[in-house]
């Protein structure tokens, strides 16, 4: 009756129809014909509606270059096409993610047809080889589709992070770095048009019914999950030189009731990839400047001995903020030179006694008795940064780290 009265043919106003899906037969499922049809992609207009009577209008989700303006806002006067390392450092930090890890996005509605779960696979192949790539999913979960978005909800890899719906698309869009959009039945995705407007790399299937619109925006996404992994992987990580170079010492006493070792290490460990640190060499995260290992064991007698060990390196390379300013009264923290800085030295002395049971051929065991950290040496495991809370206007450095003192037994034996 509805449908009878709206298109009722002594009807004072005018009907205008879209479409919004790839499968639609107009004349084995039309009933009614508008007064005219305003279609968003041209493959309804020249394909799926090619021979209806009606008007048929097109209109597409504008281009915009929503990149210029964010180079005006931070006084950058270049012709660059992705937004600004500045700006990308801010949105990171206030969605709380790491600014210096590739952050893969998937914007949509969870449905099958949106296929998230091949885009939750991609992550899981990638979770241990590429740890720096962090995946993103940016959508409802309406209750409807819970048959298909639930069971992918009870094992997600550590690498993904489920955002929900979310009103600031926009945000993501300019912290993260490549758009994965793993749809298989899209006519005209906004979600395409808009990432193109931020500049983004975009992997997304290149449909049929696209008709070329995307060409050479988009890199396709073809074969299985493993190729996909591995053209994400591709398409992201950049390449460079490394150099290592440094001396090794090594000394060891073996015979008689005391024994032990003196190592120490002189390296350096650098890195040079373009794109990063402006291009310039930079210590690697691993590069440790010095590393000594003192050992000492010494036999009381037949059944008891003891043992020392000091270890002590230079500190891992981490990039700190280098200084910190304000927008619209939020802080934001300014980043610099890559790996610039250095976590604390580490050392630590570990003691331990051994007691031997008594042997035979078939059975040997014996009692070992340690203390690690023996006199509480607190290493950074992590330092981060806050506003002091007695004086907003100084930066307090903040430190944890996981172990002191830890006493152990431990029981050994063979046969």
């Amino acid at each position: 009756d509805l449908l009878n009265q709206l298109y009722s043919n002594d009807r004072t106003w005018r009907m205008v129809e879209t479409c919004h899906n790839v499968w639609f037969n107009p004349e084995t499922n039309k009933k009614f014909n508008p007064d005219a049809y305003c279609f968003v992609t041209p493959h309804h207009s020249l394909n799926t509606f090619a021979a209806t009577t009606p008007m048929k209008f097109l209109y597409t989700y504008p281009y915009e270059n929503k990149v210029k303006p964010l180079l005006e806002k931070h006084q950058i006067f270049d012709n660059l096409n992705k937004v600004p390392m500045i700006e990308k450092l801010m949105v990171c930090e206030e969605l709380g993610i790491d600014p210096f890890k590739t952050h893969v996005l998937n914007i949509g509605l969870w449905t099958s047809g949106k296929n998230q779960s091949e885009g939750v696979e991609v992550a899981r192949r990638l979770v241990e080889s590429n740890p720096d790539i962090q995946f993103h999913f940016v959508g409802n979960q309406a209750p409807n589709f819970e048959d298909y978005w639930g069971p992918v909800m009870k094992n997600l890899p550590s690498n993904v992070k489920v955002w929900g719906e979310r009103n600031d698309v926009d945000k993501f869009m300019r912290a993260c770095d490549v758009l994965m959009f793993n749809s298989t039945w899209e006519c005209n995705p906004l979600v395409v048009r808009e990432s193109i407007n931020y500049g983004m790399k975009i992997m997304a299937r290149d449909l049929p019914q696209y008709m070329g619109m995307f060409n050479g925006y988009i890199k396709p996404i073809e074969g299985d999950v493993e190729k996909i992994a591995n053209d994400l992987v591709e398409g992201e990580l950049l390449y460079g030189k490394g150099r290592a170079y440094g001396v090794e010492l090594f000394f060891k006493k073996k015979y008689g009731r005391f024994n032990g070792w003196i190592s120490y290490t002189l390296s350096r460990t650098e890195k040079q990839i373009d794109g990063i640190n402006n291009s310039e060499w930079y210590a690697a995260r691993q590069d440790r400047t010095h590393d000594v290992s003192l050992v000492g064991i010494y036999d009381i007698n037949d059944k008891l001995s003891v043992s020392a060990t000091w270890v002590f390196y230079t500190g891992s390379a981490v990039t700190f903020p280098s200084g910190k300013y304000y927008i619209d009264g939020n802080i934001q923290w300014l980043y610099t030179e890559r790996n610039g800085y250095r976590m604390p030295n580490y050392h630590r002395l570990d003691l331990s006694v051994t007691y031997y049971n008594k042997k035979t051929d078939k059975f040997e065991s014996s009692w070992n008795f340690g203390i690690y950290n023996a006199y509480a040496r607190e290493n950074a495991w992590t330092i981060d940064f806050r506003e002091s809370e007695t004086d907003p206007t100084k930066t307090e450095a903040v430190q944890i780290a996981l172990f002191k003192i830890v006493p152990s037994i431990t029981y050994n034996f063979k046969f």
